[in-house]
């Protein structure tokens, strides 16, 4: 099996899969749990995002 990364939530009682992903029983798992983010962090966030995937093209653009 591949390494894949799936997105889930803890429902209160267990972990649930957002997507349904065929899963074999004793599958081994890494679980990260994410701090719910603020609107605003989620904005700078983002805002980092865009600025890390267009750093190639303003430093080509410097050359």
């Amino acid at each position: 099996m591949n390494v894949v990364s799936l997105s889930a939530h803890f429902d209160g009682k267990s972990i649930q899969l957002d997507k349904p992903y065929k899963l074999e029983p004793n599958t081994k798992l890494i679980i990260t749990v994410i701090p719910e983010q603020s609107d605003e962090q989620e904005s700078w966030l983002n805002l980092w995002k865009n600025i890390i995937g267009k750093t190639p093209k303003i430093i080509e653009n410097f050359k």
